[in-house]
């Protein structure tokens, strides 16, 4: 099992191609699979590290308060580790805040920056769909129900379209070994929760590029291309997706994030 001691926890990744490296990050209550539709292209041209937040998966969930810079500092910790001295970050949701963080804290580690379906501070709707979850949960409602609740909010109307492809979603995560406790859970939406990047957006001094999803509801498209006009050297792009665009348009999403990285 490959992983490193950093930031005080074992942190968890695995890498796949050769040549420049791009650190990608996940969302909430997701592991490094989520980058899975996305990592094959990507890896025909560049090194392709992946990882567990804090939290999930098989890097450690400490019995203690989580924060997005805390987590951008175990990233930071995880390009030591394997020696990348600097890396491209791209980070998805609550991947696209520490990303933000990571770019601000630590600016010498960061090459080029993309920010997928991101927000500077998430919204109460979005954190009322993620804590009726975790009431689900600790209700004891089994973690597949909990994902069929927040898919809409996850997925555009045109997945819903394909009830043959929302059916084999659906069961792909009930055949799924449990990632996270809801302990776990519930950290990593507080650590969402506390943060807000508004201020911080002028000091991002690295190359970004923004893609959001025409349809997502959890971060809104016309948010995030506010975000790209604060952003000093920032251009924008959106697909044709929900909130989990890299899951619903992987190929669009990953010409985007390597045409960028090549220009």
């Amino acid at each position: 099992m490959p992983c490193i001691r950093g930031n005080g926890i074992n942190i968890y990744y695995e890498e796949q191609g050769a040549g420049e490296p791009i650190v990608c990050m996940a969302g909430m209550a997701a592991s490094h699979d989520s980058w899975t539709p996305a990592r094959a292209e990507l890896a025909r041209h560049f090194r392709v590290v992946t990882f567990d937040n804090r939290g999930i998966g098989q890097t450690d969930a400490p019995d203690a308060p989580y924060s997005i810079d805390q987590m951008a500092d175990d990233t930071a910790a995880l390009i030591d580790a394997l020696a990348l001295h600097s890396a491209h970050i791209a980070g998805q949701s609550m991947g696209s805040g520490i990303a933000q963080s990571l770019a601000v804290r630590h600016p010498q580690r960061v090459r080029k920056l993309i920010l997928c379906n991101p927000f500077t501070r998430i919204s109460e709707t979005a954190l009322f769909v993620f804590r009726t979850n975790a009431h689900l949960l600790r209700e004891g409602a089994p973690a597949s129900l909990a994902f069929e609740v927040i898919l809409p909010w996850l997925f555009s109307d045109a997945f819903f379209q394909d009830q043959t492809k929302v059916r084999a979603t659906i069961e792909l995560t009930r055949a799924l070994p449990p990632q996270q406790t809801l302990q776990a859970f519930e950290r990593q939406i507080d650590a969402l929760a506390a943060f807000d990047s508004e201020k911080m957006l002028k000091n991002i001094s690295a190359p970004t590029l923004i893609i959001a999803g025409a349809h997502d509801l959890m971060t809104p498209a016309d948010a995030a291309r506010a975000m790209a006009q604060r952003i000093p050297h920032a251009r924008f792009e959106t697909v044709a997706a929900g909130h989990l665009s890299i899951v619903e348009s992987p190929a669009v999403v990953s010409k985007l994030i390597a045409d960028f990285l090549r220009d």
